[in-house]
């Protein structure tokens, strides 16, 4: 509470001096009063602080009374009427979406999610983006025997592109047809690394491209990963095959021009500068 008459404000519960209520800073004298929920401004009615307990206080609790006096002394009541403040905004305006984050914070947040949720992709592409973050985007397909029948749902034992066995790294990273795609990349925009996993990815070639900004290679990187992604899943369920490396390049540049579209005017030039240094390196190429 943000107190000017102190009319509105309960003395004891409500959190208006220090940082918590002042039965949670004195609970023994909070035990004592008389008046539980007396108003701050009931406490200062002349111009004195003063509260009525139901017993004689000890040594102790006469040294807590000074303390909250002491702590009372940094308040100055004025007209007016009192004002709430919601404490989990900077704005101090209730919001469903704060009181929401507060419950289910769970003490640490992860820069790279952070980044995810930002992205400036459809939102499915975030959610995929979370997913390989995780390494999940085989985990939600069921492997059972019993459903021996879905089981291309839940990927190859070994790639269809080149044998080995697969895994999330090894289609998006290891797999050669992956490695053309992030090594013409590394080559055509000078970036600092051929990422070799997720981990490489998220916390090393997104983070040390100054030149493009983060958030443009996490866009950059989301055209790639879905390429690849959606490149193996019509090898694996409709026998697809690219003709030629190439095509991969291609299909990037389509996804990300369907994809600028969202994309602020500032980002917007840096991706089209992107896509221009992938088109003629590309066309040297050929």
């Amino acid at each position: 509470m943000k107190v000017r008459s102190g009319a509105q404000t309960r003395f004891w519960h409500d959190i208006w001096v220090g940082n918590c209520a002042l039965k949670l800073q004195f609970p023994k004298l909070f035990s004592y009063s008389s008046n539980k929920d007396v108003s701050v401004q009931e406490t200062h009615a002349d111009g004195v602080w003063s509260l009525q307990f139901r017993r004689s206080l000890s040594d102790e609790q006469i040294g807590d009374w000074s303390s909250l006096l002491d702590l009372l002394s940094t308040v100055q009541l004025v007209e007016g009427a009192d004002v709430m403040r919601w404490e989990f905004e900077s704005k101090k305006q209730y919001t469903t979406q704060s009181l929401y984050r507060f419950p289910t914070f769970r003490g640490v947040k992860v820069p790279t999610l952070i980044d995810i949720w930002n992205c400036r992709v459809p939102l499915k592409i975030q959610i995929f983006l979370w997913m390989v973050f995780h390494d999940r985007i085989f985990h939600d397909r069921i492997q059972s025997a019993v459903q021996l029948k879905k089981r291309r749902w839940a990927g190859e034992v070994n790639c269809k592109m080149c044998g080995e066995r697969e895994t999330a790294d090894h289609i998006l990273f290891g797999c050669p047809t992956a490695m053309f795609l992030w090594i013409f990349l590394k080559d055509s925009l000078k970036l600092s690394c051929v990422p070799t996993s997720r981990d490489e990815l998220f916390f090393n070639l997104l983070t040390n491209n100054s030149r493009w900004g983060k958030s443009n290679m996490f866009f950059l990187c989301a055209g790639a990963l879905w390429t690849l992604w959606k490149t193996r899943n019509e090898l694996v369920f409709d026998d697809k095959v690219i003709p030629a490396p190439v095509i991969l390049i291609h299909k990037l540049v389509a996804c990300l021009s369907n994809w600028k579209r969202l994309l602020s005017e500032g980002d917007l030039l840096k991706v089209e500068g992107m896509m221009r240094e992938i088109q003629q390196s590309c066309a040297l190429d050929a």
